[in-house]
């Protein structure tokens, strides 16, 4: 089964509203944690719009901050943000469904919305007839994104706006650079770079070394772009396992990025400074955030992560006073595109089966589409939540002066790099079937546990086993 790309050709629709702009050189990230966006609200609106955005509370300022420019602007509409607390995992939509409280516009992940886009819970936006203006929007997105959208590999529809574009960078601590004596790497840098990048972090300058040379993520989308860079995949494009392809040979691409993480994470490496491991893991970069440049000894310095955790890694950075900047990721040269992949994801809102009458929907919709214009983005840019979708801002608005307090400005360019090429994160949309496609998140999710337990090869058939008894084709 083929992917099919939605061709970007058309800049994104203008939405015409009435908003304001920022005037400010930088876009400082001042928003202290125990702070929240208040709501506002029209009175006596014509249009009442709920939004389920994410539980999470910046997330959820986020949208408020756009639904309270949008009121505004729109006198006549009302938005209700996260009336029932938030969308914690895409499960709580049955939850809301059976309460009667499915919202309007629904938090999605893009790559784990296709249960619920396929099962109809969602709206197609690409139906120019309920979404007038829908192609020229899209168009004008990052296609790895738009892909996302898909709810399976034959599918065109779709199904959410995305939000963000979200491919993995390094994120770094140039404080800890500075103090071990170690250069930041340029942009065009190389995996092999990284690895020396982090021997000389590790081995120090006699009076500060780090602990680690870099943190991973603990989660499907860097497993993914590993994968991926080595070749190896979970299911083929005709639905067989493919896990262990190349098993007992030298050739099984799966075995040899299962070795990168061992090796990586479990075993000791030629570290100038004596044999250590070059990587540890967490779920979200705590060991990066804990930072303290009083101390003589970093854990990391580096850490794989995205743009949506820019706002929560410049806020550890100024409670203790260090700079963070950011890296692309680094380019795989033995990929067979001979200079490496990376996942591009995102989540974003859908509009729900329960937004049924015409002018609602009609609202959500021009809702949705200042969200994600120009104005939009900047509206919502000092959270530093946020890397825009429009291609046509992959050079301006005021994301890309997004400054800590001290005014040192982040390497935007980091987060729409062109050194390596973008794949889409929905990976377990190559299944036809949308409501198999959790247990295909779970299985490999299983697999990644195994990491620094079991075997490759047992691990390996533990996954064949079970999606070969619950899925798809021996």
């Amino acid at each position: 089964m083929k992917k099919r790309w939605i061709g970007m050709i058309a800049a994104a629709v203008m939405v015409m509203l009435a908003v304001f702009s920022f005037t400010a050189c930088k876009v400082q990230s001042t928003k202290k944690q125990d702070t929240e966006v208040k709501p506002e609200e029209n009175e006596n609106a014509s249009i009442q719009l709920t939004v389920e955005g994410h539980a999470d509370s910046i997330e959820k300022d986020l949208v408020q901050t756009w639904a309270n420019k949008f009121m505004e602007a729109n006198k006549d509409v009302n938005i209700k943000v996260n009336p029932r607390g938030g969308i914690s995992t895409m499960s709580d939509l049955v939850t809301l469904e059976q309460e009667g409280n499915l919202p309007d516009i629904s938090w999605t992940a893009g790559d784990q919305h296709s249960k619920w886009s396929g099962s109809g819970y969602f709206q197609d936006l690409s139906n120019e007839e309920n979404f007038p203006g829908s192609k020229a929007f899209f168009d004008g997105m990052y296609e790895s994104v738009v892909a996302n959208t898909h709810y399976n590999a034959m599918d065109t529809g779709i199904w959410f706006v995305p939000r963000d574009y979200n491919r993995l960078v390094v994120f770094i601590n140039k404080t800890a650079f500075e103090k071990c004596g170690v250069a930041v790497p340029s942009a065009d840098w190389t995996f092999d770079d990284l690895l020396e990048t982090s021997r000389k972090l590790m081995a120090g300058n006699g009076s500060y070394e780090c602990k680690f040379g870099l943190e991973l993520r603990n989660w499907a989308p860097v497993y993914t772009t590993m994968m991926k860079n080595f070749g190896a995949t979970y299911v083929d494009e005709e639905g067989y396992c493919a896990l262990d392809k190349g098993i007992g040979t030298k050739d099984c691409p799966a075995l040899n990025v299962w070795t990168w993480y061992d090796n990586a994470l479990n075993n000791d490496i030629d570290i100038d400074a004596g044999g250590k491991k070059f990587a540890t893991m967490t779920n979200e970069g705590s060991t990066f955030k804990s930072f303290n440049p009083k101390t003589k000894v970093c854990n990391s310095p580096m850490v794989v992560n995205t743009y949506a955790h820019l706002g929560k890694y410049i806020a550890a950075a100024n409670s203790t006073g260090w700079v963070l900047d950011a890296l692309p990721f680094p380019a795989f040269t033995s990929a067979d595109n001979q200079k490496g992949y990376v996942g591009a994801g995102c989540s974003g809102y859908a509009i729900t089966k329960a937004c049924t009458d015409a002018t609602k929907r009609e609202w959500a919709w021009k809702f949705l589409q200042y969200c994600m214009s120009e104005q939009g983005y900047d509206d919502v840019a000092s959270l530093g939540v946020v890397c825009p979708v429009l291609k046509s801002m992959a050079d301006k608005g005021e994301w890309t002066n997004f400054a800590d307090k001290a005014g040192n400005k982040i390497n935007y360019k980091a987060f729409v790099a062109t050194n390596t090429e973008d794949i889409d994160l929905n990976y377990q949309n190559v299944l036809s079937s949308t409501d198999k496609q959790a247990d295909l998140i779970g299985y490999a999710d299983t697999f990644w546990k195994n990491l620094g337990q079991n075997s490759f090869a047992g691990s390996a058939e533990q996954f064949r086993k079970h999606y070969e008894s619950t899925i798809a084709k021996k």
